[in-house]
């Protein structure tokens, strides 16, 4: 199977954000298998619209949108010790504890 280089992107830019969270929240089972899932779908996605539909700038704009998502997840890293970073990581721990 041949995947396009905005697929492979994305899958790279996914597997970042994916230790990132980890890093940033702990190893819970279901947000992982959740966050792979994801990835395999939009990988999938971004491969499909680049070789079947033949939009190489939909993919392209997916990876964008990936490359935000992945900077705001840094960001938090960053700035976790700070107070809007321990209300956001805080929030997000209450959510995964109520699931």
């Amino acid at each position: 199977m041949n995947i396009c280089r905005p697929a492979t992107i994305v899958l790279g830019i996914s597997i970042l954000g994916i230790i990132f969270d980890i890093y940033l929240l702990g190893f819970n089972v279901i947000e992982f298998f959740k966050n792979i899932i994801f990835t395999a779908i939009i990988v999938f996605i971004t491969n499909w619209s680049c070789y079947k539909v033949g939009y190489t700038w939909i993919s392209w704009l997916i990876v964008i949108i990936n490359l935000l998502l992945l900077f705001s997840v840094v960001y938090l890293i960053k700035n976790k010790n700070t107070e809007f970073g321990k209300t956001v990581i805080e929030e997000e721990n209450k959510n995964r504890n109520k699931k």
